[in-house]
């Protein structure tokens, strides 16, 4: 994630002169059939390490996606969509 934030904001320092906004969203683990396959034990392990105690949908990431894509004041933002196992 730290290479999304970094290149998101370079990014959004060149652009926002042509009114270009550059914005990043990073998902955590989504529930997906790839992650069930990881059977039933283990998904469970993953949902007890994350601090809202279950994974993000991918409706949770598309949320996000539209919240930057409404804004027109938003540039350089990086958002993580993943139930704060990155909070700081």
């Amino acid at each position: 994630k730290e290479c999304d934030w970094s290149s998101d904001v370079c990014s959004s320092d060149l652009f926002a002169a042509d009114n270009i906004l550059v914005n990043n969203v990073c998902p955590g683990l989504i529930m997906t059939r790839w992650t069930m396959g990881h059977g039933e034990e283990r998904v469970k392990q993953f949902i007890e390490s994350i601090p809202i105690g279950r994974v993000s949908e991918l409706d949770d990431v598309a949320d996000q996606v539209l919240v930057f894509a409404r804004t027109d004041s938003a540039t350089g933002q990086t958002t993580a969509v993943d139930g704060g196992e990155t909070m700081f």
